[in-house]
């Protein structure tokens, strides 16, 4: 399922950012479906370039929208121990860093 994050972003809960909009030389919209490629930072996780925002966490993204976190928890974790799985199931809130 696709979930809109911002004027030109869509996210799912598989783990993918995609465009969907993007403005033309004449003012105009072309609405299409782009996934944006992912890169692995030094620190082991995926990251995804934002227009606007740079290099973002894919995990924080996904989780940001999918994930509840009503004890505002600041850092995202994987059940499975694998930082390269982005998917929504294999996400959770936590306290700790490298969880």
């Amino acid at each position: 399922m696709w979930v809109k994050i911002d004027d030109r972003h869509i996210v799912s809960d598989s783990g993918a950012v995609a465009t969907f909009k993007r403005r033309t030389r004449h003012g105009g919209e072309i609405y299409r479906h782009k996934e944006l490629s992912t890169s692995v930072n030094a620190r082991g996780l995926v990251t995804v370039g934002i227009t606007g925002r740079g290099s973002v966490s894919l995990a924080r993204i996904v989780a940001t929208v999918y994930i509840p976190n009503p004890d505002t928890l600041p850092y995202v974790g994987y059940r499975d121990g694998n930082p390269l799985n982005c998917e929504a199931a294999n996400l959770y809130w936590t306290n700790s860093r490298g969880a």
